[in-house]
């Protein structure tokens, strides 16, 4: 391109004509200086040759005008637009920028240990970085610091590896690097799935090329990580930008060289991205590259503990939340079934967080586990039925074809014992022809009937009917197309009979739950599900990386404890007249002196013991009126010698409600999932829903629950036996579900970020119209899945075009005086709702409804 100066003319300082300024003027010999106006410089333009030479001229000095001039011909070869800054990216290219650090991963601040090896740590950590600070804040700083916490993460995942004794290289996998890594405040917690796309970076044998690659990750995925011939770089998407981080040494340009610094490259178009990443590639005949997908959870760990989001749970305290059902294991809708479901629902829910992790559960499916768990329990009960019908009927056989016993005669008849009974028959009173003597029928007629439950939590222990224990569970159960297979473990099983004294809830249940979970996790039992059974609390445990999961059908308050609980009696302490005994068995040196004196002691037994049992109290006997409602003034010698004025131990009737007022209560329970970030909690919280008057002396069982998940898959082939027909196999751009069902699927939902915000989830009725004109206008035969995605987009620019129609229409009935909010607020209302009918209304008819 060539520029010839002849219609213009610039000047340094030039007044409102463009001539020069005069400021000074010699008269005689004198050189005056002159008053002026300061001027600007100027670009003049002319139409006439003659008119710049004039002006020209004006503006030469009178001395210097008879000086030689030259006319030099000025041509530009190349012309390279640089775009403006973008904060602290600097301009490379049009759509093409560039952030610097001011060092690199090979820098010597670093050990010879991790140095120029920290490039897929470096990668997490950027990735990590851009979640917490916006891009637009990024400067070399930032660059600087992802170095630094890069190498930080670097030496952490080796000292793990070398002692774990698996270290093999210094240049380590993507997969050996920690994905926990622990910021001031917050602890990020990396989700890594490899080689989502690879491909070739020449593209050859149908293979993907890089930029294709890169195309099709980013269809789904906004971070990653791509690998290719020992380097790791980031990439990732930012308000439709791409990004991609290089921890080796770049130039200014962000290409490779000797001495540089690491780099953030910003780029419009994915080619620019891939044309960065190729450039810099070192020379190598590997070709292949990985894509790994990356995200990022991060956890609340400013206090010291970490709390990842409660997500859908509410919180309790500080380290506890509760995500609660609509109803329990006990609510009227299982029918006979009510309250007997604890161990079905506790195993279902164990097989649930395989499938969903428990800490994005949502009440939803809380409610789905209990349904679940009801038919698990109604199956189990009748496969019991049927085994317990097919054991009678084999007992009835058995019994009728046995062949007869030595103590049969052969003629048949059976042989008579000395006393009148079969060899093999127990004697009996009955048999033996005589009756109970009188002692025996007294004996009988006094002994105290069975005892009756009279709170609200013996109760509870007395409705075991038909409670399913963990022995007669099935150790398969299936959910959908998963087919679980437990294995069982003892963890602690009391070895005590009922009613025998030793181990118990109170004296084990701490320590066994504590020392269980202090264990170390390991992949094959990640989750440590455990059941802890026992008669008054049945519950399933299990934990993730972060937390511990307690899940209780039973009816629970807002809190998950147990609802009554205020009632429950506490252990009681030794009352007076357990003390007396006690006395008796001191030395007789040390009771001497008591023995001299009236001891008011034993006259408070006696009175005691001769009141009427029926007086009072249903619990303790004759000893309830003592304990309860009784204040008695003791007072030993010792005491009286001193003068002092005791009144003694007063023991007072608690208040209580009566159980039907706690069972009204329990039917506005829920079962629920509490959560805990601390072990002692989780195990306080177990150990505070049992009763300590009648639960906390029973036995307890705890069995560890290893989980295999068996995927169950349809047969879709047929077999060639089969007979086949015009329904079978798929149909076009159909594929089959079923025998006669197809269904073609595309690439994007109602929810798509194509669509305006506003409009997502919103353009159903506008997306099926859309779905009836071009069905009408091509073949169903020629549907194809860019069909379908034709549809959603056409149907929401149909919504768009309906809501802009609607507000000009509504802005136009200038005598309803609406102003623009509120018919923003108007069109809002009427697409939120889905409907599209108000669209096709007259005006007449509008009219009527904005009247109203």
């Amino acid at each position: 391109m060539s520029i010839s100066v002849i219609k213009s003319t610039v000047s340094a300082l030039s007044d409102k004509n463009g001539k020069s300024i005069v400021k000074s003027q010699y008269v005689g010999s004198v050189l005056v200086p002159m008053d002026y106006t300061p001027g600007v410089a100027c670009v003049t333009w002319f139409k006439n040759l003659k008119d710049l030479v004039a002006l020209y001229m004006d503006n030469v000095e009178k001395a210097y005008k008879t000086d030689p001039f030259y006319l030099s011909k000025v041509e530009i070869t190349d012309y390279i637009e640089v775009p403006d800054a973008w904060y602290s990216f600097k301009g490379l290219v049009p759509g093409k920028w560039i952030l610097r650090g001011t060092i690199s991963q090979s820098n010597k601040k670093y050990p010879k240990r991790s140095r120029n090896f920290q490039s897929p740590a470096n990668c997490l950590i950027a990735i990590a970085l851009q979640y917490l600070t916006p891009m637009k804040d990024w400067g070399s700083e930032m660059v600087d610091e992802v170095l630094d916490k890069g190498d930080q993460l670097y030496n952490e995942s080796l000292d793990y590896l070398e002692e774990k004794s698996i270290f093999e290289v210094k240049m380590l996998m993507l997969n050996e690097v920690n994905t926990v890594f622990k910021f001031p405040t917050q602890e990020a917690v990396f989700v890594i799935d490899e080689c989502l796309v690879n491909g070739s970076l020449k593209g050859e044998k149908d293979l993907l090329n890089l930029e294709n690659g890169l195309e099709m990750f980013f269809k789904d995925n906004d971070r990653g990580i791509v690998a290719v011939r020992n380097i790791s770089v980031a990439v990732w998407r930012h308000e439709g930008v791409y990004y991609y981080f290089d921890s080796h040494s770049r130039d200014e340009k962000g290409l490779t060289v000797g001495y540089g610094t690491a780099c953030v490259l910003r780029a419009i178009l994915i080619s620019d991205l891939a044309t960065a990443i190729e450039v810099n590639l070192k020379a190598g005949s590997e070709n292949t590259f990985n894509i790994h997908r990356v995200n990022v959870e991060f956890y609340d760990s400013g206090s010291g503990v970490v709390r990842p989001p409660l997500n859908h749970y509410k919180a309790i305290t500080d380290d506890s939340a509760i995500l609660r059902s609509l109803f329990s294991e006990k609510s009227t809708k299982y029918d006979l079934n009510c309250g007997k479901q604890t161990i079905p629902m506790c195993l279902t829910a164990m097989a649930f967080n395989k499938l969903k992790p428990s800490k994005d559960w949502d009440q939803k499916d809380i409610d789905e586990i209990l349904n679940k768990g009801d038919k698990l329990y109604t199956l189990t009960m009748n496969r019991i039925q049927e085994q317990e019908e097919q054991e009678a009927l084999a007992a009835e056989l058995e019994a009728l074809y046995r062949p007869k016993m030595d103590g049969m005669e052969e003629d048949g008849e059976e042989r008579k014992t000395s006393s009148g009974t079969s060899a093999n028959q127990k004697p009996s009173a009955s048999s033996a022809g005589t009756k109970p003597s009188m002692a025996q029928s007294e004996a009988a007629s006094e002994a105290p009937p069975p005892d009756l439950p009279t709170s609200f939590e013996d109760e509870e222990q007395e409705a075991t009917d038909g409670v399913l224990k963990l022995e007669q569970m099935s150790n398969e159960l299936i959910l959908g197309l998963n087919k679980f297979v437990f294995e069982f473990e003892d963890v602690y099983v009391d070895s005590v009979e009922e009613g025998a004294s030793g181990d118990n809830i109170r004296d084990n249940l701490k320590p066994v739950l504590k020392a269980f979970y202090e264990q170390e996790q390991t992949e094959d039992y990640f989750n440590q599900e455990i059941i802890l059974e026992s008669k008054p609390l049945a519950v399933a445990i299990w934990r993730d990386d972060k937390r511990f999961y307690v899940f209780d059908p039973m009816p629970r308050d807002k809190d998950g404890t147990v609802i009554g609980k205020e009632d429950w009696s506490e252990i009681e302490e030794k009352p007076p007249s357990v003390a007396s005994e006690e006395l008796e068995e001191v030395t007789e040196d040390e009771t001497k002196p008591i023995e001299d004196e009236a001891n008011p002691f034993e006259e408070h037994v006696e009175d005691i013991m001769d009141a009427d049992p029926g007086a009072g109290g249903d619990q303790l006997g004759d000893q309830k009126p003592f304990v309860e409602g009784l204040v008695a003034d003791i007072q030993f010698p010792e005491e009286q010698e001193e003068g002092k004025e005791d009144e003694g131990i007063k023991y007072i009737k608690p208040l209580r409600k009566s159980s039907s007022f706690w069972r009204e209560q329990e039917k506005a329970g829920r079962g629920c999932v509490v959560l805990f970030t601390k072990l002692e909690d989780m195990v306080e919280h177990v150990y505070g829903k049992i009763p300590p008057k009648v639960g906390q002396e029973e036995s307890f069982k705890l069995k560890s629950a290893k989980l295999t998940n068996v995927i169950l898959l349809k047969d879709k082939l047929r077999s060639e036996e089969e007979r086949t027909d015009v329904y079978a196999g798929d149909w076009y751009f159909f594929q089959e579900l079923e025998h006669g069902k197809w269904i073609m699927r595309g690439t994007m939902t109602i929810w798509h970020p194509l669509f305006p915000e506003n409009n997502r989830g919103k353009q159903t009725l506008a997306m099926c119209i859309s779905a009836l004109l071009i069905y009408r206008i091509f073949t169903i035969v020629c549907f194809n899945d860019t069909t379908v995605d034709s549809i959603l987009t056409y149907g929401d620019k149909l919504h768009t075009f309906m809501k802009k129609t609607r507000k000009k229409e509504l802005m136009s009935m200038v005598d309803k005086k609406l102003k623009e909010d509120e018919i923003d607020w108007f069109v809002f209302r009427m697409f939120n709702r889905h409907s599209l009918i108000l669209l096709i209304m007259c005006s007449e008819q509008l009219n009527n409804v904005m009247s109203k």
